[in-house]
């Protein structure tokens, strides 16, 4: 049994590595993300200590201006007709997860995982602004096998930094990619996240709205 799952393992290894020799990041070759891309990409929002939430394409979100937010790219190789439930991906992306040189035993040299800027994380504002939240090679992830014929590698939070929504009324993109080299790019980009005032905020600026009437309605009284 040992013997099949490291078999299996390596498999899933090579899969993750052979395409991305001498690797470098190409927006020109993208691949659509989907159940049967390889890797298949999901990002996992959180923000201010709030639940973790799986953002779908075409689905509306909006966060907090000025609170932080924390994203974690997944990165997914399966077997066809196998999925992950989304409780199953946030579940394995809150485990502690392992480091690539548990899966390198008897199936691939340290030398193959030494490969940078693999896997990408990004914002695209609308007021114009890029930034890159994290990015870099297998080696900076965590890593679970799953019996099922997965592969799961996500980014431990020490390697994307956090994103601080600015500007009220203004939107985002956030977008987690995968080089494969002349395979292209896997890539998951999700459109157009609102940014809301923080209630205290919005709490103030009424209570100041309603002050200044006040303010006017005495003025005329008087």
């Amino acid at each position: 049994m040992k013997m099949i799952r490291m078999a299996l393992v390596g498999v899933l290894l090579m899969m993750v590595v052979m395409p991305a020799v001498g690797a470098t990041f190409t927006l020109a070759d993208e691949v659509k993300n989907s159940v049967d891309s390889q890797p298949y990409i999901v990002i996992v929002m959180e923000q201010g200590g709030g639940p973790p939430v799986i953002l779908k394409q075409g689905e509306s979100y909006e966060v907090l201006s000025g609170v932080p937010v924390n994203f974690t790219a997944v990165y997914i190789w399966k077997w066809p007709g196998n999925e992950l439930s989304d409780n199953e991906i946030l579940d394995i992306v809150q485990s502690d997860g392992e480091t690539i040189n548990k899966f390198q035993q008897n199936t691939v040299t340290s030398q193959a995982f030494n490969i940078k800027n693999m896997w990408k994380v990004y914002i695209n504002e609308s007021t114009g602004d890029s930034t890159v939240l994290g990015e870099g090679g297998p080696l900076d992830l965590k890593w679970k096998f799953i019996p099922r014929c997965y592969l799961v590698g996500w980014t431990p939070a020490d390697k994307v930094n956090e994103y601080y929504p600015g500007k009220v009324g203004s939107t985002f993109d956030v977008t987690a990619m995968w080089n494969k080299w002349c395979w292209g790019s896997s890539i998951l980009t999700i459109e157009d996240i609102g940014i809301v005032p923080e209630p205290t905020t919005l709490a103030l600026t009424v209570l100041g709205i309603l002050g200044i009437l006040g303010f006017v309605r005495r003025r005329r009284e008087a």
